[in-house]
């Protein structure tokens, strides 16, 4: 188990940790560097580090937003001078911004700007030219350090000892990857392997890996692979508890309300009463043709008038995974045994068009028929 140092750690280091970061183009050099600077610290630090160098203030699934913008940023940095009349030089922890940031989500109502700029100058005051550079960078959402997810994970990998396969598992399903961090660093794999999958809590879509041709793909498997198209829609997963339902997008967004129309699928349309099933869902236009993808932002995105763009853009599910049924966790269940669940619980319209075959003629001769079949629905 990593030995952790009780002293708070100060945000110089994950200043300096981001410049270096951004020096190298090295994938197991920045793997290094995070898992030495992780190994250091203080468990309720390590959730925060790993936060920041992803890039958020707080875990994806979290409703927070700081709404900080450019304008905000430089307002606040125009007060930067005070720091020299009050002689406040202590040294700005890890744990003392991201309090900040908790405080500036709750920031709401009358005078919000105001104490918004005031809290924003409570950090920049205390931040030196490199630290206000990453600070500012996080908060705009544009850290450009060349740390994406699968580094993080390997990095957490690493510094705890625990195995990537776990680590990426668990933040699958548990979403918040400071907490799976701190938890792989302070109780290792048997903190990780006691987290399952929980309605209602959103699970991270999985990492895919790219193939270099079809033929590379057909030899994976030795009983076929399975080919749906891409969709130009928006990935969705549906929780349902009896009457309860709740349902996510790819970035772990609540949509429920935008979408009334699936809620109702999900209460009439699958013979369960408690689930978590995937789909796509496509906006359609005249005569059932999709439309652009941007259309169905819209739809995602509203908030007044729901049941008008209800008619006016109506949606298309296409379901093509279950991960859990009448209590069953069914993620570690072969695919082909969870699109049979699948498939004997929705109806045949809902499920993804697919082929499964090791036959790459085969293959292309379904994917012209598919043409077709959509052209003649166009």
């Amino acid at each position: 188990m990593a030995q952790l140092e009780k002293r708070p750690a100060p945000f110089s280091i994950v200043a300096q940790l981001c410049r270096s970061l951004e020096e190298t183009t090295k994938r197991n050099e920045k793997i290094r560097l995070i898992s030495e600077v992780l190994r250091k610290i203080k468990p309720e630090d390590v959730a925060c580090v790993t936060l920041f160098l992803a890039g958020k203030a707080f875990p994806e699934a979290d409703p927070r937003v700081l709404e900080i913008s450019y304008s905000t940023l430089s307002a606040a940095g125009r007060t930067m001078s005070q720091a020299l009349l009050t002689g406040n030089t202590e040294s700005l922890t890890i744990a003392e911004i991201f309090g900040t940031l908790e405080k500036l989500a709750e920031v709401k109502g009358a005078g919000s700007k105001e104490k918004r700029l005031t809290l924003l100058g409570s950090l920049l005051n205390r931040t030196t030219p490199l630290e206000t550079e990453y600070l500012s960078r996080m908060l705009l959402g544009e850290m450009r350090i060349g740390v994406v997810e699968g580094v993080l994970l390997d990095a957490i990998a690493e510094a705890s000892g625990v195995s990537r396969q776990l680590v990426r598992r668990a933040h699958m399903l548990h979403g918040d990857i400071g907490d799976v961090a701190k938890m792989a660093m302070t109780d290792g794999t048997a903190a990780l392997e006691n987290i399952g999958l929980r309605l209602f809590v959103p699970v991270k879509p999985m990492l895919a890996e790219m193939a270099e041709d079809i033929p590379q793909v057909l030899s994976e498997h030795k009983d076929g692979s399975s080919f749906e198209y891409k969709f130009d829609g928006a990935r969705i997963q549906i929780h349902r508890k009896k009457g309860h339902v709740r349902i996510f997008s790819r970035r772990l967004t609540d949509v429920t309300d935008s979408i009334p129309e699936m809620v109702d699928y999900a209460k009439t349309k699958v013979n369960a009463s408690e689930f978590l099933i995937e789909g796509e869902v496509v906006a359609l236009g005249e005569r059932g043709k999709p439309v652009p993808f941007q259309d169905l932002m819209r739809r995602f995105r509203r908030v007044h008038g729901i049941q008008d763009m209800v008619e006016r853009i109506p949606l298309r599910l296409y379901l093509f995974d279950i991960l859990q049924s009448e209590g069953k966790t069914l993620i570690d269940q072969p695919y082909t045994e969870r699109w049979e669940i699948l498939a004997s619980l929705v109806p045949t319209e809902s499920l993804a068009p697919r082929v499964v075959t090791r036959d790459h003629e085969r293959l292309l001769s379904w994917c012209s028929w598919q043409e077709v079949v959509q052209d003649q629905a166009g």
